[in-house]
Formats: structure tokens, C-alpha cells, sequence
């Protein structure tokens, strides 16, 4: 993102609590370049506009801000990521209905991003670009009040040409419901909510994930960890089977959750992840779905730590033959 403005140095930009994975959805229609090598702002792509957001005076800047944030800008620099699965899966299914040439579910593709991967600065969090230049512009005070209260979706922005090679994954949303998404988290089925996007998900939120007393039936586990595996490879599939429980409300240290990961994954695995250092969203209180997907990991690195290898050798192997 580059460096700040004097203007501009009031703000508190929190580049060290970006967290360790991100989502990307894009469709045929989608403006700029989305592959699994790179990310390219729709500026970038045609040759313009390529100046830092932040080099820019602060007027200007936030007329940028402010028309990406509203969609109302066809050139911009910026692209917008999210930390919320839940999020991203609904803007799919709007898209397939919304977007003018309704693209299929095999077009829309959803990508996963390790930031740990990206120098320092490669990503800001939506609140913190608002809290810099919303003084400058009316309908940013308004956006910024929104996204204060229930209206917070983890957004963050790139800017300008991205290398993701090596550092991301990516599977389609016809994948995912191939693989029994709508089972791990039915009211995304809903075909008449699907022309929603952030109030259908403000609803999701409030009628149903607000509640983590809910149990969990170890196919629920299976399917999430096979879908994972299955959509975005051995790498991806532990957090991303995290996430897609965290579709539903349930009880993060439930043991058919703890037990069923041990039983999927070998220590090695779930070490290898250094959960204890992983980053979380720092606004995850405000969103149920991601304070469910961290205290899964959380809860899962200290079970994992709290069993001895080879007394759990057996039984992990007994488990997952009853895994149903």
C-alpha cells in the first residue's frame, strides 16, 4: 500500500493484524485480472491510474476510496478481499442471478490467499483506509457508520498488480455445491434470498450463527473436510474445513469436531499450520462466522497439544473407521 501522507499520519494502520487468509470471488464479468498467478486492478490492467492511494493528497484519495467502496468506479487500483467465507459464497450466488450475463456456477470462481506470503503493506483493512480519509468525504462518514455496527463483512484492499502464484488456491462455486454446501449450511439454499448480499447475510448472522450451544454430527465434519480437500487441496484443507463449519452454529470445542479433525489430520499437519501465530480478524466479535472459524482453531491447537502422539495412534485410526 505504500507509505503515508504527513496528512494522513493520524491514522492508525494496522498492517500487523492483517489475517493469514483471505477470499477473493470473481466472475466473467468481473473487472481487472483474478487467476490463481495473479490479481490485477482494472487501472493496472489498461496502463492508468497506477499511483499508491496513499501518495495521492488526501481529496483525491478519498474519491477513490469512496467510488471502489460504492462500486461506482470501472478504473479503479483497488480490489477488495474478505475474511468472511459466508460473505463471499453470497455475493456468488447474487452474482449468478444479478450480474447481466448471469454466469454460470462453474464461472464463479472463489479464491483462497496464504497473506503470510506478502510483505508488510500489501493489504489494508477497509476500517483503517475509512478511518484515514473519511474526513474528507461525506458518503465515506456514511460508509464508515455503516460498517461500525452490523454492516462489517472483513473487507481488505490490494492495490495495482499482485503475484498470488504459489500463495493461493482456487475451486468454483458449483464445486462447493457439488460437494454439499447448502447441507453445511442450508439457509445459503434459499434461491429467493440469493439477489441479497449484505443485509441476507446480516440476517444469517443474527437468525442463526449467533447461537454456538449447537451440535455437530460427525458427517457434518466428513463433508466439510472431504469439500475442503477436495476444492482447494491438501494445503487449504484444514482451515478452509474450519471455515465451512463455522457455516452453522455449533459448539466450538465440541470433541466430534476435535476428534474428527485428529482423526483427518496427523500432528505434522495441524503443527505445520503454527496455528498459535496464525492472524484472526481483529473485528471477528462483530462477525459470528469468523469467531466461530478461530476458537475451531483455537480449541483444535490446544487438544492437539494436550495429547501424546503415539498414545492417540490408535484411536485416531479406530475413529476415522467409524467416521459417518
Amino acid at each position: 500500500m505504500g507509505s503515508v501522507t504527513d496528512e494522513q499520519k493520524h491514522a492508525s494502520i494496522k498492517f500487523d493484524e492483517i489475517p493469514t487468509y483471505l477470499f477473493r470471488l470473481h466472475a466473467p464479468s468481473t473487472l481487472g485480472t483474478t487467476t490463481i498467478t495473479e490479481v490485477t486492478s482494472p487501472a493496472w490492467s489498461r496502463g492508468k491510474e497506477k499511483e499508491d492511494l496513499f501518495q495521492l493528497s488526501p481529496p483525491d484519495a478519498a474519491h477513490r476510496l469512496n467510488a471502489h467502496l460504492w462500486w461506482r468506479c470501472d478504473g479503479c487500483n483497488l480490489m477488495s478481499w474478505s475474511s468472511s467465507l459466508l460473505f463471499v459464497l453470497q455475493h456468488g450466488l447474487r452474482r449468478h442471478v444479478n450480474d447481466f450475463d448471469e454466469p454460470e456456477f462453474k464461472d464463479i470462481k472463489l479464491l483462497i490467499l496464504d497473506t503470510r506470503k506478502f510483505p508488510k503493506g500489501t493489504f489494508i483493512k477497509d476500517l483503517d483506509a475509512l478511518d484515514c480519509l473519511n474526513e474528507n468525504h461525506r458518503e465515506l462518514k456514511i460508509l464508515r457508520g455503516l460498517r461500525s455496527r452490523e454492516y462489517y463483512f472483513g473487507e481488505y484492499l490490494s492495490q495495482g498488480w499482485l503475484s498470488v502464484a504459489d500463495h493461493c488456491s482456487q475451486t468454483s462455486l458449483q464445486k462447493l455445491l457439488n460437494m454439499g454446501l447448502f447441507k453445511l449450511c442450508p439457509e445459503l439454499g434459499d434461491e429467493s434470498e440469493w439477489h441479497k448480499w449484505a443485509k441476507r447475510v446480516v440476517d444469517i448472522r443474527d437468525e442463526k450463527l449467533r447461537d454456538t450451544t449447537g451440535l455437530t454430527e460427525k458427517n457434518e465434519v466428513r463433508t466439510a473436510i472431504t469439500m475442503a480437500q477436495a476444492c482447494y487441496g491438501s494445503r487449504w484443507a484444514l482451515p478452509v474445513a474450519a471455515m465451512l463449519l463455522s457455516l452453522k452454529p455449533r459448539n466450538p470445542n465440541d470433541s466430534v469436531i476435535l476428534d474428527g479433525f485428529r482423526s483427518m489430520f496427523t500432528d505434522g499437519e495441524i503443527d505445520s499450520l503454527d496455528i498459535s501465530g496464525m492472524k484472526f480478524d481483529s473485528e471477528s466479535e462483530r462477525m459470528p462466522e469468523l469467531k466461530l472459524y478461530e476458537d475451531i482453531m483455537t480449541a483444535l491447537h490446544a487438544f492437539a497439544q494436550g495429547h501424546d502422539d503415539t498414545e492417540q495412534l490408535g484411536e485416531r485410526f479406530a475413529h476415522l473407521s467409524v467416521m459417518d
